[in-house]
Formats: C-alpha cells, structure tokens, sequence
C-alpha cells in the first residue's frame, strides 16, 4: 500500500487483545504510544480509539487515564452477564 505524507489515518486498537498477547507472549507490556507513532508512519492521525472491557475491579482505570493524555479516546463496554437464557448488560 502506498504512504503519503499527506494521508489521514484513524485507528482502532483493541486494548486487552495487544495488552495479554504482549503479557503471555513475550512477557513485555506494551507502549500504545509507540504504536500509535509505528501505524501512522509520519502521517496524520486523525482519530485514535482504544476499546476495551470495563472490569469490575477496574484494574484498567490506569491505562484510560494514560491513554488520554496521548489524546486517545476510549470506548469501554462491561462484559455482558448471562443469567439463566438471557443476556445481561
């Protein structure tokens, strides 16, 4: 795929996917901001967002803070609960 400078690019990043892959893997953490400046590739980043699940220990709290301070917004979702046959959210 050809890059121009002047491109724009948004990314999606899914935060528990890269974050345990890295952990289990390789036994390393990861440096999101690093990886925001590897996918851009000197081009213009238009929008940032990094998705994830909202635990109940919120043990991610510290990661969304940080990640906003490199200007990435964050979309959290609660694992959804099954109780008897229904879905709960």
């Amino acid at each position: 795929m050809a890059k121009f400078k002047e491109q724009r690019i948004g990314m999606l990043v899914d935060v528990q996917n890269m974050y345990y892959s890295a952990r289990i893997l390789f036994s390393k953490k990861v440096n999101f901001k690093n990886v925001l400046l590897a996918g851009t590739s000197n081009r213009k980043l238009i929008r940032a967002i990094a998705y994830g699940i909202k635990t109940v220990e919120g043990m991610e709290e510290k990661f969304f803070r940080s990640a906003r301070k490199i200007r990435v917004r964050s979309q959290n979702q609660r694992p959804a609960n099954f109780s008897g046959r229904f879905k709960e959210r």
